[in-house]
């Protein structure tokens, strides 16, 4: 479990249960890359790669040991989710670009007034199998380089 969360801290994820009774490793959904943190890699594929840089996404991943008769099974969930954010009437043409952001020259923010703060919300995407399977492969990659050493 231990070159499990190293791969996973390595791909920048933060750790929130390290359960070694039960065999499981779960994180805090991680915001996904950005085109310019070429030093990230939990976006796996060019349309994965667009999608998060079209919109706000997060991802989270489930790390889940089972024993059986030939060593230890990992099953890697990895779940995606979409921020969405609640409609604004466009009032003027002028308007338009601070609907949901102020910025200046050195910062952008995000201002949502109270009520519409409430209506915000994370939408399930469902799974990211590519995520997945590159992590599964870096954890095997591991094991083995450590076997070897």
């Amino acid at each position: 479990m231990q070159v499990s969360e190293k791969v996973l801290l390595d791909m920048q994820f933060r750790i929130q249960k390290f359960d070694v009774d039960n065999g499981i490793i779960r994180t805090h959904p991680l915001r996904a890359k950005q085109f310019f943190e070429f030093w990230r890699r939990d976006n796996v594929g060019f349309y994965n790669s667009a999608e998060a840089n079209l919109q706000s996404l997060q991802r989270s991943v489930e790390l889940v040991f089972r024993t059986e008769q030939n060593g230890v099974c990992v099953e890697c969930i990895t779940l995606v989710q979409r921020l969405s954010l609640p409609e604004q009437a466009i009032r003027g043409y002028n308007t338009a670009p601070a609907l949901y952001t102020a910025s200046d020259r050195s910062k952008q923010r995000l201002e949502v007034e109270p009520e519409r703060l409430e209506q915000m919300r994370w939408i399930d995407l469902g799974r990211d199998d590519a995520l997945e399977y590159q992590i599964i492969t870096q954890i095997q990659k591991s094991i083995e380089k450590e076997l070897r050493s």
